[in-house]
């Protein structure tokens, strides 16, 4: 737990529940990609910077979710370094109020707090100004609101939760998404980036992460065809999101049952897009239907 693996010349990565990074910049000067899921995390990543004689100078967050973000507040406390996140997700990581509201679509009841909630750390807006030298950002929106990867000199790529386990996948779970025409794209970049070292942040790493990425699209495209598929008879969303469990296989609770509704709202944000599906109102409950 917590081993530092060096991936690059200047390039490590942090081993726990989600992978944080280390690029080594300037003289004695490094950057966090992450910061892991808590404060165990990024404890034991300030350990394995003060081993290194390195100043932390600043966090650049590939997304919001608190299990990337969960040594952040610390970390700054601790070394006053900067907090960077692409896009909305700064927002996000700013006040940690705003991410099970998303999730919950109002005022989030209790129940939903640990599983989306880091403590609030101030982050800014992530530019390419600010990015240290050897450092380049790429776009695998999808996942969430502005999801990006970080791309180190040493031809590294530290890809977040662009893809999902393989072994995930084969269990039947589902994904959890945003956006899912930007997802397929990240697919299609992912594809594209040859030579490159891919880091996922929990996906045990293969030599070759074809097959990953091909479960991921695989998976996406036939979620889209059983969407399309239960709503070829007219039905709510509370009798989708039930059907949708009951089909892969998961068992409810609060926090997976609202990761599933968030996740099939951007399924049905897809097919209504592309005029596929339509909704109507029945009896004062919003209904949806393939379109005729």
């Amino acid at each position: 737990m917590y081993e530092l693996i060096q991936a690059g010349k200047r390039t490590f990565y942090m081993e726990g529940y989600a992978r944080a990074g280390i690029y080594v910049f300037g003289k004695d000067s490094a950057c966090a990609i992450d910061s892991g899921a808590d404060e165990h995390a990024g404890l034991a990543l300030l350990k394995h910077l003060k081993s290194m004689n390195l100043r932390l100078e600043l966090i650049i967050n590939t997304h919001s979710h608190a299990d990337h973000t969960g040594g952040n507040a610390l970390l700054k406390k601790e070394t006053g370094c900067a907090v960077y996140a692409p896009g909305a997700e700064h927002a996000f990581i700013s006040e940690q109020i705003i991410s099970p509201a998303f999730m919950y679509g109002g005022n989030p009841m209790p129940e939903l707090w640990p599983g989306f909630v880091s403590e609030s750390c101030k982050a800014e807006r992530l530019s390419d100004a600010v990015l240290p030298e050897g450092l380049t950002v790429v776009s695998l929106d999808g996942h969430s609101f502005s999801h990006v990867g970080i791309t180190t000199s040493d031809n590294v790529c530290f890809i977040g939760d662009a893809l999902t386990a393989a072994a995930v996948i084969k269990k039947g779970n589902l994904p959890t998404l945003y956006d899912v025409g930007r997802t397929l794209e990240s697919f299609d970049t992912l594809d594209s980036m040859k030579g490159v070292k891919l880091i996922p942040a929990h996906e045990p790493m293969p030599d070759d992460f074809a097959e990953t990425i091909a479960l991921n699209r695989q998976k996406t495209l036939d979620m889209i065809d059983l969407v399309r598929d239960i709503c070829s008879t007219p039905v709510s969303f509370e009798t989708l999101t039930r059907t949708v469990l009951d089909r892969t296989n998961q068992n409810a609770n609060m926090v997976i049952y609202m990761l599933t509704q968030n996740t099939l709202k951007g399924y049905l944000t897809y097919l209504h897009g592309r005029n596929e599906l339509e909704y109507f109102f029945e009896n004062n409950t919003v209904m949806w239907r393939v379109k005729k």
